[in-house]
């Protein structure tokens, strides 16, 4: 691992962290996730997003692998959602639907290897984040 780029530990006061160097420097590279899960997590944390999100809204972070972070499928999850609830495109002028936004985190959660946990989490978010979606949190 490269020895500028801080690895996140277990430690309890590691949540509330900035990981930006670490996912975007290190972890995207090593997972290698297909372009489109790379680019919106990429304008995420560049957008400040981790500071902003809880990771996975509503389930544990537990599935995560790499320290005691906000998952960055959740926090480019909330990211996608915090541009629906302002009304405003992703950088390349793309308006994301729901169905977009929740088949992007299933992918992402796929990318990472945890396949199982993607399609839960997919289940749970096609039953209620239409709610937020709609009438936000």
């Amino acid at each position: 691992m490269n020895d500028l780029i801080r690895y996140p530990t277990d430690a309890e006061d590691e949540w509330n962290k900035d990981h930006k160097d670490f996912v975007l420097n290190y972890l995207l590279p090593m997972v290698r996730p297909r372009a489109r899960v790379r680019q919106v997590m990429v304008w995420a944390y560049e957008d400040g997003m981790e500071h902003r999100s809880n990771g996975s809204s509503v389930i544990p972070d537990n599935a995560y692998d790499w320290g005691n972070i906000k998952d960055p499928q959740g926090v480019a999850h909330d990211w996608i959602f915090e541009l629906h609830h302002k009304g405003l495109p992703d950088p390349q002028g793309h308006y994301w639907t729901l169905w977009e936004a929740n088949n992007w985190y299933r992918l992402a959660w796929i990318d990472f290897h945890h396949e199982c946990v993607a399609n839960v989490y997919w289940v749970g978010l096609t039953l209620g984040s239409w709610c937020v979606w709609n009438f936000g949190k």
